[in-house]
């Protein structure tokens, strides 16, 4: 995130929470369970970037660039991360807006949602829908958003990837699911010693300091109590 801020793109400051619990994080198995609207789109395109500038893996003495995917349930889910990933490096159609870290992108391939950068590192949605896709050559990175509505079949699929890379995943959801995303973040709270390289953490809505605590109070109102418990304190209720 150091590198969005000192270029100014988007004005990025990560909010407390992000620098504290994502940005600043060493482990390899980074699982958050977020409120709505807490911020958690800005932070993975952030942490994206950090992914992708890191000097390459090596493993068994071949080196591997950066290779990192964004994954949603489906891809109109991806591409609320995606898109704002491209803002951020892809100049505008029409020539009026040109972004700092375009000079850092060598190929971008729209319909491929593929975009490499000059120091060899890719990046590219993918969808869970899709689960072959999943599948990838020593993945170092993988962030998966919405992970609560990721089946385990498709973290079937890009899991191996990490392991021969020994990359990283970061999954963020909704603490509202049985499935991988509930255990992972519950090996992120053990103290066992083969749960070391896991981390997770609850991070409610209004951690997001531009939200309006009136609004919140208002869904309060609206919705059952376990459904906001689990969307707006980011509980597992």
């Amino acid at each position: 995130w150091d590198l969005l801020t000192e270029m100014g793109v988007n004005g990025y400051v990560p909010f407390p929470w992000q620098a504290e619990h994502i940005h600043a994080r060493p482990e390899k198995r980074i699982v958050a369970a977020c409120g709505r609207r807490s911020g958690k789109s800005t932070a993975i395109v952030a942490e994206a970037w950090r992914e992708l500038t890191r000097p390459p893996a090596e493993v068994g003495g071949v080196e591997h660039k950066p290779l990192v995917y964004i994954i949603a349930p489906n891809y109109e889910l991806t591409m609320r991360v995606w898109e704002p990933f491209v803002r951020s490096c892809i100049a505008d159609p029409s020539g009026a807006n040109t972004p700092p870290l375009s000079d850092l992108v060598s190929l971008y391939n729209k319909e491929r949602r593929l975009i490499e950068l000059t120091n060899g590192a890719r990046i590219q949605a993918k969808s869970a829908d899709n689960e072959v896709s999943l599948q990838g050559d020593r993945v170092t990175a993988a962030i998966v958003d919405e992970a609560h509505d990721v089946p385990d079949s498709a973290r079937n699929e890009f899991m191996p990837a990490l392991t021969d890379s020994k990359g990283r995943l970061i999954a963020i959801g909704v603490p509202q699911s049985n499935n991988w995303f509930r255990s992972y973040w519950e090996r992120g709270q053990s103290k066992d010693v083969g749960d070391a390289e896991f981390y997770s953490f609850s991070v409610p809505t209004i951690a997001n300091p531009l939200i309006d605590l009136a609004a919140v109070e208002e869904a309060r109102m609206e919705y059952p109590e376990v459904e906001f418990r689990q969307r707006f304190l980011a509980e597992w209720a």
